[in-house]
């Protein structure tokens, strides 16, 4: 009987040696090794995310370009540098992404070791990519708009550096259609203008533009009218009044808007995503 209770207790013992062996094994060790190396991939990929943010942040220079007196072609350049490093940067993002999938779920562990930094960090890189990709999809926005506002503007303007080319405004003379084609179709960029969705750091200069606009489109009907009834006085005065309104429209601003966006919410925005990702990567 004694050795029939003997080889019991062993027995016992035993399984009991293997449940806590077991629950080590699944409670400490095991997420103690995916929490490590979690944290190592993460912290490589953080560093890579990094460079991509460093380089985003580089890109308000690229603003400047897009809103200065510059070529198209420079501007839809500036704006290209600035979409292939929003493009990059949402990629990196995507590498913190799958690596917060790699910490797996261990119900009763997450109090101890690295397993509990690694839960602390997985919320913190879980909220940095939602953070991030709300900031990126942001600023793709506002370069987006800043490029559409500056390129209606750039059309308006030819209309009247057109005008301003004219030597003898006797030019003009049996033109009055056309010249009402150009005030209609700056009729049509003000409405755009109005109508266009813009950040509310664009309003003073959108005001500032659409007023100028409006004065040009009242000189070009005022010519019209002048040559149909020709005038000298009603003639110069109208073409007094559109070359004011070039110049007003010239003068609208523009080189500050990108100046007015990198003061923004926006770039505090992506200061604060450099620093994150610095903690992610430490």
């Amino acid at each position: 009987m004694a050795t029939k209770h003997a080889g019991t207790r062993i027995t016992i013992i035993i399984i009991s040696v293997l449940l806590c062996a077991s629950l080590a094994l699944y409670e400490y060790i095991l997420p103690e090794r995916n929490a490590r190396a979690y944290l190592s991939t993460l912290r490589a990929n953080a560093r890579q995310t990094k460079v991509t943010f460093q380089k985003l942040a580089a890109t308000f220079d690229d603003l400047e370009s897009i809103s200065s007196d510059t070529s198209p072609e420079k501007r839809r350049a500036a704006a290209t540098t600035i979409q292939h490093a929003i493009t990059d940067a949402r990629a990196s993002l995507a590498t913190i992404d799958k690596a917060n999938s790699g910490l797996h779920p261990y119900p009763l562990s997450g109090y101890i070791g690295s397993y509990k930094l690694a839960c602390v960090t997985q919320q913190h890189a879980t909220d940095f990519v939602t953070r991030s990709n709300t900031t990126l999809t942001t600023y793709d926005a506002s370069v987006t708009q800043l490029l559409a506002y500056v390129s209606l503007l750039d059309r308006a303007q030819v209309i009247f550096d057109n005008f301003n080319a004219v030597v003898d405004i006797n030019s003009y003379a049996g033109q009055s259609d056309a010249v009402r084609s150009n005030a209609a179709e700056l009729q049509n960029s003000s409405a755009a203008l109005q109508s266009m969705k813009l950040p509310t750091e664009y309003d003073a200069s959108r005001s500032a533009a659409i007023d100028a606009l409006t004065e040009g489109i009242a000189g070009y009907n005022h010519l019209a009218d002048a040559l149909d009834n020709p005038a000298d006085d009603a003639i110069y005065g109208a073409a007094h009044e559109i070359e004011a309104a070039g110049t007003a429209l010239e003068a609208s601003n523009q080189s500050s808007l990108g100046a007015q966006l990198s003061s923004t919410r926006l770039v505090k925005d992506i200061g604060d995503l450099v620093e994150t990702v610095d903690y992610l990567e430490s």
